[in-house]
């Protein structure tokens, strides 16, 4: 399992995305970020 690092729009905070993942919640700030141009 690959985990891909980005950080949070709203926050700045680091955030951890599963590959295939479409949805991710900041574990900081609790936005919740749409993942687009993801592979199924």
């Amino acid at each position: 399992m690959k985990i891909e690092k980005t950080v949070c729009p709203y926050c700045g905070a680091n955030m951890k995305i599963l590959p295939g993942q479409k949805h991710a919640e900041c574990e900081y700030c609790g936005s919740s970020v749409v993942i687009t141009g993801v592979e199924s």
